[in-house]
């Protein structure tokens, strides 16, 4: 529910900026630009990944991914699909030796939102990708992220038999 969860993330940022917290702060404001990205708020999604990437220590690895996958989703919607795809790929390099098998698995979706908004949905890149999301939130238990994997998997096969 990218509605509440932007909700209380405006709260928790509010109250970590008041408290000097820059640490927690990072993170809450990377992902409510990713909650703001949701609803299709994107020019209001720029100031949290500022501040994400102003407040982020480099060796905070969801704070870095998060932010990254973030700004190439608003740049890949300004038609920089270049360096969208970039930050798509280090978000996705920064997390993938880590344990946190939710964030791993978000960060390969947005690769593939940011190859799909790059008209490359190419299925060799996307496709093991959302495929390896799926497990990843499989693994997790989690269900409804792993529902939408699997939805996404379906679209783009559907994409690719309706191009041949």
């Amino acid at each position: 529910d990218p509605e509440a969860a932007e909700v209380e993330l405006r709260r928790a940022c509010e109250i970590l900026e008041q408290l000097g917290e820059k640490g927690f702060l990072s993170t809450r404001a990377a992902l409510l630009a990713h909650a703001l990205c949701a609803q299709g708020r994107y020019k209001e999604a720029g100031p949290f990944i500022e501040i994400a990437v102003e407040a982020g220590s480099e060796d905070d690895r969801a704070t870095q991914a998060l932010w990254r996958s973030a700004r190439a989703k608003v740049l890949a919607r300004q038609g920089d699909v270049d360096k969208a795809l970039r930050l798509a790929r280090e978000a996705v390099a920064i997390i993938a030796e880590t344990d946190w098998l939710n964030l791993r698995g978000d960060a390969l979706l947005d690769l593939a939102e940011v190859l799909d908004l790059a008209e490359k949905p190419d299925e060799a890149e996307a496709a093991p990708r959302i495929a390896e999301a799926l497990h990843l939130y499989e693994q997790k238990g989690n269900i409804v992220a792993a529902a939408k994997a699997r939805e996404l998997l379906a679209e783009l096969r559907e994409k690719a038999s309706s191009a041949l």
